[in-house]
Order: C-alpha cells, then sequence, then structure tokens
C-alpha cells in the first residue's frame, strides 16, 4: 500500500512539475511574440524616421548638405579631443609623434580644441618632422585663437617651404593675410623653385639607399611643379584682392596642368574670368591629358555660369568623347536647376 501511495505522489509530483514546465514555456512563447511585435515596431518606426530625414536631405541644398556634414564630422571631433589632446601630449614630450597622427592632430584642430593651442604652437616651432608641423599650422588655422599668430608669422621663415605655406593658410584663416602674402606669392609663381627647401624625409624613411633618394626627389619635384602652387594660388583665391589675383594670373600659363586648372579655377570666380576660360578650354580639349583634369577644367568653366561658358557646355555636349559630352550634360542640368 505504502509503495502504491509513493508511485502516486510520484506520479503527482512529475505531473505538477510537467505543467509547470508547459506552463513557463508558453509564457516564454508569449513573451517572444510580444517582444517581436515590439522590434517589428521599432523597424518600421526606425524607417519612417530615416525615410524622413532622408526626404529632409534631398530637400537641402548642396551647400545645406555639406553644412550638416561638417557639423555631424565636429561633434565627433569634439568627443574625441580630450582623449586625443592627451594622446599627442605624451607622444610630443617622449619625441615619438609619427606622420600618421598628423591625422589626430587636424581632429583638434576640428574640434576647435583651445586647450590644445599651446600644444600645437609648440609642435610647429620645435617639431622635427615637416608632417607633424603642417598638421599643426593647418589645426591652428581652424582654432582661430589669435594668440597662434606670432607663432605662425615666424614659421612664414622656415627654412621649410612645405611648413611656409601651411603657415600662410593658417594667416589667411585668422585674418592675417597681409603677412601671408608675399609667401604665397612667391610659391604660386615658383618665383626661385629651385632653392626651395622641400622637407620630405617623413615620407621617405620607409626606404633606404638609392630608392630612397630617388622617392626623395621625386616627393620634393611633386610639391614644388605641382602641389604646393597649387595650395599657395587657393589661399590666394580666398584672399580674393587684387592683388592676389595679380599674383594667380600668371600661373595661367604654367607648364604644369594641375597649377593651369587651380589658377583658371580661382579667377572664374572673379572679374578675371575672360583671361581663365581658354586657358581652361584648351585643357579639355587636349587628349593629352587625363579625362579627369579635363573634366574638372569643364567643371570649372561651368561655375561661371555666363552665356559664353553655356556655349562652350553645349559645344562638348555634341563631343564624340562619351565622358566629357555626359559631363558637359550634366553642368547644362546643374545650371539650369534641374
Amino acid at each position: 500500500m505504502k509503495s502504491k501511495k509513493t508511485t502516486k505522489v510520484i506520479l503527482y509530483s512529475v505531473l505538477v512539475f510537467v505543467l509547470a514546465l508547459a506552463v513557463y514555456a508558453f509564457a516564454g512563447q508569449k513573451m517572444s511574440f510580444e517582444e517581436a511585435i515590439q522590434k517589428k515596431n521599432r523597424t518600421v518606426v526606425k524607417k519612417q524616421k530615416n525615410h524622413i530625414q532622408n526626404a529632409s536631405i534631398k530637400a537641402m541644398s548642396r551647400e545645406e548638405r555639406q553644412k550638416q556634414y561638417i557639423q555631424t564630422l565636429r561633434r565627433k571631433a569634439e568627443q574625441t579631443a580630450n582623449g586625443n589632446y592627451a594622446y599627442l601630449k605624451q607622444k610630443y614630450e617622449l619625441g615619438t609623434l609619427h606622420m600618421f597622427d598628423a591625422e589626430t592632430i587636424m581632429q583638434l584642430g576640428f574640434a576647435r580644441s583651445m586647450k590644445s593651442v599651446s600644444l600645437l604652437c609648440n609642435m610647429l616651432t620645435t617639431y622635427h618632422g615637416a608632417e607633424i608641423r603642417i598638421a599643426s599650422a593647418k589645426a591652428l588655422g581652424s582654432i582661430g585663437d589669435l594668440k597662434a599668430i606670432p607663432v605662425l608669422i615666424e614659421a612664414l621663415a622656415h627654412e621649410d617651404y612645405l611648413t611656409r605655406v601651411a603657415a600662410a593658410g593658417a594667416l589667411v584663416k585668422l585674418g592675417k593675410s597681409d603677412e601671408a602674402f608675399a609667401v604665397l606669392a612667391e610659391v604660386a609663381q615658383k618665383q626661385n623653385v629651385e632653392k626651395w627647401k622641400i622637407d620630405v624625409e617623413d615620407r621617405v624613411e620607409q626606404y633606404s639607399g638609392k630608392i630612397k633618394e630617388q622617392k626623395r626627389e621625386e616627393y620634393a619635384s611633386s610639391f614644388r611643379n605641382a602641389s604646393l602652387p597649387r595650395k599657395a594660388i587657393t589661399h590666394l583665391g580666398k584672399i580674393g584682392s587684387e592683388q592676389a589675383l595679380d599674383a594667380v594670373e600668371p600661373a595661367l600659363y604654367d607648364v604644369d596642368e594641375f597649377v593651369r586648372l587651380r589658377a583658371g579655377g580661382v579667377l572664374m570666380e572673379s572679374e578675371r574670368k575672360g583671361k581663365a576660360i581658354p586657358v581652361l578650354e584648351a585643357i579639355v580639349s587636349n587628349p593629352m591629358i587625363t579625362k579627369s583634369v579635363r573634366s574638372a577644367a569643364l567643371s570649372a568653366i561651368a561655375s561661371g555660369k555666363g552665356k559664353k561658358e553655356r556655349a562652350i557646355l553645349e559645344k562638348y555636349k555634341k563631343s564624340s568623347n562619351r565622358y566629357l559630352s555626359g559631363k558637359a550634360e550634366k553642368l547644362i542640368k546643374k545650371i539650369a536647376g534641374k
């Protein structure tokens, strides 16, 4: 009798346990179902928000979209500014900054980190690597603290021309164009170019022997003949005075097509576009020049938005070169606001 009773108790206990499991499983399935509904609703809401946001972005002008994008990047830079400052300060004190740290330096400028000004001034004045000096000068220009002006003016006389141009560009941003003008005019017009010292040691440190010497000359030549003059022309364009445009105009006839293109682009935004158009059109029509440069020259012409410029675009719209004809067609629609 006891064994039967015990058996019943065990069976009853097992039944209760099984029922409990079933109830728990059902409750779990119910919870999962409710969670799935909630997740689906969240997805729908997110899609609706994205749709509204995308529609809002599409309704913006190109300038408004660019402004919003920059604001987003600046917020991200501000969030990491303190950490970046501490990291760079430590590496500067140890003397272990590398050219790849230039991007982090630029982030301080983008964040407008006022606490970084003193450190950046020290980097510009004393650090041996050109890439670090260049980034420091640019960051100081972006931050906008007028306390950096004396240091930037001092850097205009640096033996390295990469540092000179970077400092000049920062001074233009800080409203000190008069101080920067002489350096920018010299570089835009390649005055005494063969005597320019170009510090590219950061860039060639990975090489050795004859290859290192070859790379050193390649980099230096590229900066002398194209990169630095283009930067100087851009800064002169931002100044925009008659004196600045006088310094840009001779570059229309430079041997390097990139320099001619940049000079033409700057002058197209002035009353001197009549001098720039023939130079830019000559670039567009030259089959020996890469299609990307020819396309950029066509865009520069279109920026004038006048009858003469539109006539040039219409001509290239009928070109047998599909790349240029397609580009011309897009530019015509852009000017028309379509």
